[in-house]
């Protein structure tokens, strides 16, 4: 479906397709004649892929969800995007188009690798290479590391309400040690990464959790 192609291009994880859709009249079709995204089969559920000409966009789209994500957090109002920030319950292609954004504001550099990841039993491979790192579905290339992990676990990890030790000990992990350890530093907020998406999230719950101070009766008289 197109909204399977946004996934791909990480728009998902800062708007919902279906109702892009209806708002704007998106449509796969209209996607594929684009030559933006190609099916994976015949079949009428065949899930898409970028073509050349979409994944030039792929960092357009990084920083339109990376400067949305700033945007709604900045905002007083509750919103839809907002909340998404704090879930721990999304899709695991929302999941992973966030962790392929935050490992490309890391600036850890580290040798090239490819790693398999486990989200919620769905396959995806993340390929670090020249300093850049890329997402796509499915696990069946070789790789110098796996991970097997979970939504909350994640998402947790790039809010920096966990850091690299527990997040360690709520997954499992075989292969390159050094790749594991920098994939997970490098979406970590509070290592070298996303200072600012840390620092809005930090000062929201601060707006959350401290009250309101009130002057006293006696205070206000005096």
């Amino acid at each position: 479906s197109a909204k399977e192609a946004a996934d791909e291009m990480g728009i998902i994880a800062i708007s919902n397709m279906s109702s892009a859709q209806s708002q704007y009249g998106i449509s796969q079709k209209e996607l594929e004649e684009a030559g933006l995204v190609r099916a994976t089969s015949s079949e009428p559920r065949s899930s898409y892929r970028l073509t050349e000409d979409g994944e030039e966009l792929r960092p357009v789209a990084r920083e339109i969800v990376f400067w949305s994500i700033k945007y709604f957090m900045s905002r007083p109002e509750n919103s839809e995007p907002k909340e998404c920030i704090f879930s721990n319950d999304l899709r695991p292609d929302s999941v992973a188009m966030a962790l392929e954004m935050f490992a490309n504001k890391s600036s850890i550099t580290h040798d090239n690798y490819v790693l398999q990841v486990l989200i919620d039993d769905m396959p995806y491979t993340f390929y670090f290479m020249t300093n850049e790192m890329t997402v796509l579905r499915g696990g069946d290339t070789p790789a110098l590391a796996k991970l097997t992990t979970d939504v909350a676990t994640m998402m947790q990890a790039m809010r920096g309400e966990i850091h690299l030790q527990e997040t360690l000990k709520r997954s499992s992990w075989s292969g390159n040690e050094a790749a594991i350890n920098h994939f997970l530093s490098s979406i970590t907020p509070g290592s070298d990464v996303a200072f600012e998406v840390a620092e809005f999230i930090k000062q929201r719950k601060l707006e959350k959790t401290v009250p309101q101070h009130t002057p006293s009766k006696e205070a206000a008289e005096a």
